[in-house]
C-alpha cells in the first residue's frame, strides 16, 4: 500500500496544483472529508472552503470555490471554478471583500435564488481565503 496519494487541483484557468500529499481535507457538500491513501472510489461535489495538504514539506492550504472531487485509492482530482494559495491572498481585500458581501447580504433581496446563491458561494471563497492565510500563519 503505498503511503502517498497524487493531488491535483484544476480551475478553467489553470492547473493551480499537482503534487504527492499524505492526505488531503475537502469541503464536501455534506462536510469535511478527509481522504488517504487507499480511499474507496468516490465522486463528490464541493462547496466553496479550504483544502488542506500535507506534504513532505509541511502543510498546503488552497481557497476553492464550488466544484468536483474524484477519489481514487492512488489520486485526488479536484475541478473547482476558483483555486488560491494562502502565498496568492491580499488579506486586506479579502477581508472589505467578506464585510462588503455580509452587508450585502444582510441589506438586500435578491432577484432570484441563482444570485442569492452565487452571492453565498462568494462570502465563502472569501472566508475560506482568510481562514488559510490564519492557518498559514500560525
Amino acid at each position: 500500500m503505498a503511503d502517498t496519494l497524487e493531488l491535483q487541483i484544476v480551475t478553467p484557468e489553470r492547473a493551480a496544483f499537482s503534487g504527492s500529499v499524505s492526505e488531503v481535507t475537502l469541503p464536501g457538500n455534506l462536510g469535511e472529508l478527509g481522504v488517504l491513501p487507499a480511499h474507496r472510489q468516490l465522486l463528490t461535489l464541493l462547496n466553496a472552503g479550504p483544502i488542506v495538504a500535507r506534504t513532505a514539506s509541511g502543510e498546503r492550504a488552497f481557497a476553492i470555490g464550488s466544484g468536483f472531487a474524484e477519489v481514487m485509492p492512488d489520486r485526488v482530482t479536484v475541478l473547482t471554478s476558483h483555486c488560491d494559495g494562502a502565498d496568492e491572498i491580499d488579506v486586506a481585500h479579502a477581508r472589505d471583500r467578506v464585510a462588503a458581501l455580509e452587508k450585502k447580504l444582510d441589506e438586500s433581496d435578491f432577484v432570484s435564488d441563482e444570485e442569492l446563491n452565487e452571492h453565498v458561494e462568494e462570502l465563502a471563497r472569501e472566508r475560506a481565503r482568510l481562514a488559510i492565510v490564519d492557518r498559514a500563519t500560525r
